[in-house]
């Protein structure tokens, strides 16, 4: 008997199909390519990440907002980023998880954009620097 549940499946086939996604994304491919170096652990990793998010399992630790600081992520990424969980949840996972995971994304994209972009340019944009 395996002890891994429909939802933990369901959850890796989500996040092999966002990085199928991403990886092909005009504007996100370099950005995963550059910075991922094992492909395997990275989305074990983040499989983890989705798990104790949406399944409460206590696999992942610390803030996932760290792990990004160091990446050049540009205003433009987040709505590809949630373009492509958005195709990724809907094909993998049923609509309770598929919510589950986009309501955290967006949150997350918003949290990112805040911390990222903390300051307004002279034209009005958010900005990495004053």
């Amino acid at each position: 008997m395996s002890d891994i549940s429909p939802d933990e499946t369901a959850i890796r086939r989500f996040v092999v199909r966002f990085y199928e996604l991403a990886r092909t994304d005009s504007e996100l491919s370099g950005l995963f390519e550059k910075a991922i170096v094992n492909w395997d652990e990275h989305i074990g990793l983040v499989c983890d990440f989705w798990s104790h998010t949406i399944l409460g399992t206590k696999r992942y630790k610390g803030p996932a907002y760290v792990a990004h600081i160091h990446l050049p992520i540009e205003w433009s990424h987040f709505d590809r980023w949630l373009a492509a969980a958005q195709q990724a949840s809907t094909e993998t996972l049923t609509p309770e998880l598929a919510e589950r995971v986009m309501a955290r994304g967006r949150h997350m994209t918003a949290s990112f954009k805040a911390g990222l972009f903390p300051f307004k340019g002279p034209d009005g944009t958010w900005a990495k620097t004053p």
